[in-house]
């Protein structure tokens, strides 16, 4: 079981949703929509984590478009209208 100790009492668990993400996972490259995925989550409040094929490699160049967007959405948070631009 994946979990961590939640400072107001109780854990924080994430073994469920993993499995619900594997089963996506799978239902979705058995229907043929994706062919490879990775997945990974972290609880930012406690440092949790999990991971579904999270050590596949994947080009670096596939991946650059997140940093921009992420960028670009935080920018957005002061001027909405950038993401019309």
């Amino acid at each position: 079981m994946i979990s961590v100790e939640n400072p107001q009492g109780g854990d924080v668990k994430l073994e469920g949703i993993k499995y619900a993400i594997e089963g996506y996972v799978n239902e979705c490259k058995e229907k043929g929509d994706i062919s490879s995925v990775s997945v990974y989550l972290r609880h930012l409040n406690y440092g949790t984590w999990i991971g579904v094929n999270e050590n596949e490699n994947y080009a670096a160049v596939s991946l650059i478009k997140i940093p921009l967007m992420l960028a670009y959405l935080k920018m957005s948070e002061k001027d909405p209208a950038i993401l019309d631009k």
